[in-house]
């Protein structure tokens, strides 16, 4: 981390901290109905990414950015095949581009284009 830490990147991190505690919370819910405990477990592995990801979002750790992508990368893939998930997609979209700005990729330690 060589420089400081841009104002959207803690927007980005409480959002992901946010959407970390609803899946779990929605994750444990499910895992207590019968009939989707599959789908309450996977809630609850991708919520506790998600506080991961957010705490490295904090802490301008090289390999969460990396993470981060793929985790909003695979939102927007999951959100995009349901009508009300369009505004979702969107959103990670626009986290995706600013991802890849040069002060974003300067604080997380990013070298060179990807």
């Amino acid at each position: 981390m060589d420089s400081e830490r841009p104002i959207l990147i803690t927007a980005i991190g409480i959002i992901t901290f946010i959407i970390g505690a609803i899946s779990i919370a929605t994750g444990a819910w499910e895992c207590i109905r019968s009939d989707s405990f599959a789908v309450g477990i996977a809630d609850v592995v991708l919520g506790v990414v998600a506080l991961i990801v957010a705490y490295g979002f904090f802490q301008g750790w090289s390999w969460i950015w990396y993470l981060g992508l793929v985790m909003y990368v695979l939102i927007a893939m999951l959100f995009l095949i349901t009508i009300i998930g369009i505004p979702v997609t969107i959103v990670c979209i626009v986290i995706l581009f600013y991802m890849g700005r040069p002060n974003v990729k300067r604080f997380f330690g990013i070298r060179g284009s990807l």
